[in-house]
């Protein structure tokens, strides 16, 4: 038998199988990345594009936009539910380091007698592939959520307020305004630029591969033939995990046998571990690079677990001349699949297989 490990985070269920080596490092990665809305909730939206600044909006149903007269570099979104959304944009001072931004606005709102009087926790991410800062207030009986953006040419400020009672309520409404937000022309760089100039690069031979990471992404080892990466505790990527393992399926007397024994292994325990899976994709995928190609197997399942729907994408490739596959994977739940399955689909792009290549 396959020594199996189901390991269990936030609902997260990640199937996990020992069989080869030892492991590494740790860092960290957040995107809040374009995300699109689904079609009735974009029907019911309207689109906001800044005369002056050109970035665009796609503004929450029901929702009023108001420019100020005296300050063409801020607009308010309110709500009748009650928060209030404020975006300001101006030229990008790239002197000041992103995470002291929030100085800047503190002097004006933070302290005795201010709306906010508390700062809570902060951490970085990305907006629309864009670097970004945020920082949680609270006040007497208020609490904001403010997001800094660094642009090319211009940073902006987005800033969420509600009472305390209805900040858990309403943070998705600000949280989809920001999956919408598309900066100005010029103002980023293409996704594979970007993932290829912010990411980390993990290889270990014994192994048996290497792979970009997001450079803010956490890595950790469950077992010691299997590798893990994910956003940090409380980002939106937490719960978006890529593994990557090693294993050799019982019976498997060479790489002939690999590829049949791990996917059926797989779906057998997969199946066990979760409830309602659903095997949508099993098919034939091809890892090619510098005149290499080895025959694998693609899957894809949707499986439920703690009364949340999850998906899973699978690649299985053996290893020549040795009876083990390689096994990656990007699991998420089904809302988020889609949002930052681009981030791990660069890194499957970015996976060498060492010691069958000049790797």
């Amino acid at each position: 038998m396959s020594s199996w490990k189901v390991l269990r985070r936030c609902g997260v269920v990640a199937l996990i199988l020992a069989g080869l080596t030892n492991a590494a490092e740790s860092q960290t990665s957040q995107a809040i990345s374009p995300k699109p809305p689904d079609a009735a909730r974009q029907a019911q939206s309207r689109i906001f594009t800044h005369p002056k600044y050109g970035y665009t909006l796609a503004v929450p149903p029901g929702d009023e936009v108001l420019e100020r007269e005296d300050d063409n570099s801020q607009i308010s979104i309110r709500s009748r539910k009650g928060y209030k959304i404020s975006v300001q944009a101006g030229a990008s001072r790239h002197q000041i380091p992103l995470n002291q931004l929030p100085g800047l606005i503190e002097k004006k709102y933070f302290g005795p007698g201010k709306p906010w009087n508390q700062r809570l926790d902060d951490h970085v991410l990305q907006v629309a592939g864009l670097d970004a800062y945020l920082v949680n207030y609270e006040g007497a009986n208020n609490r904001s959520q403010v997001i800094f953006v660094r642009g090319q040419k211009l940073d902006y400020v987005f800033i969420f307020i509600a009472a305390l009672r209805e900040f858990p309520r309403y943070i998705h409404e600000f949280e989809w305004l920001l999956n919408n937000f598309v900066p100005a022309q010029g103002e980023s760089v293409p996704k594979s630029e970007q993932f290829q100039t912010r990411a980390g690069k993990f290889i270990r031979p014994e192994l048996g591969y290497s792979m970009l990471y997001p450079t803010d992404w956490v890595q950790s080892e469950p077992a010691t033939t299997t590798m893990m990466f994910s956003g940090r505790p409380g980002t939106p990527t937490y719960t978006s995990i890529v593994s990557v393992e090693n294993i050799k399926p019982p019976g498997a007397a060479n790489s002939n046998d690999v590829l049949s024994l791990a996917v059926a292994d797989l779906k057998t325990n997969l199946s066990r571990s979760v409830r309602g899976v659903q095997f949508t994709v099993d098919q034939p995928w091809s890892y090619i690079y510098d005149g290499i190609q080895l025959q694998g197997r693609e899957l894809s399942a949707i499986y439920s677990h703690s009364g949340q729907k999850f998906r899973k994408v699978i690649f299985v490739i053996p290893r020549p001349l040795q009876p083990l596959a390689h096994v990656w994977s990007y699991t998420a739940p089904e809302k988020d699949f889609q949002t930052f399955y681009p981030l791990a689909e660069q890194m499957l792009k970015s996976w060498r297989i060492l010691g069958v290549n000049r790797g």
